[in-house]
C-alpha cells in the first residue's frame, strides 16, 4: 500500500486531483476545507482498497483535518491519471 498512498499524495503536490460534486457538498456540510482534505491525502493512511465490478480501484484514506478532526477520503485514479475525491467524511464515534 506504500506505492498506493505516495502515487496518491504526488497527485496532491501536483494539483493532478479533482472532486465530485458529492465530495465538495460533504466538504461543505462537515464545515471541512479544501486544506483539510490536502492533509488527510498528504498526511494520512491508505486503510483499504474496494475494487467495483469494474475493476477499479477505490481508495479509503483516514487521516485528520487542520484541527485534528478524524476525516475519511473516498477516492480513485482515473483513465486520466488524475486522483478523483469521490466523497469525504468527518470519522464519529457511534
Amino acid at each position: 500500500m506504500r506505492r498506493g498512498i505516495e502515487q496518491i499524495r504526488n497527485k496532491v503536490r501536483t494539483e493532478t486531483y479533482d472532486l465530485t460534486i458529492h465530495a465538495r457538498d460533504e466538504i461543505e456540510e462537515d464545515n471541512l476545507t479544501l486544506s483539510d482534505v490536502e492533509n488527510v491525502l498528504l498526511k494520512g493512511q491508505i486503510r483499504r482498497r474496494e475494487r467495483n465490478s469494474l475493476r477499479r480501484t477505490k481508495y479509503v484514506i483516514e487521516g485528520v483535518s487542520l484541527d485534528g478532526r478524524p476525516v475519511g477520503v473516498v477516492g480513485r485514479f482515473t483513465e486520466t491519471h488524475f486522483f478523483l475525491i469521490i466523497t469525504v467524511y468527518e470519522i464519529t464515534e457511534e
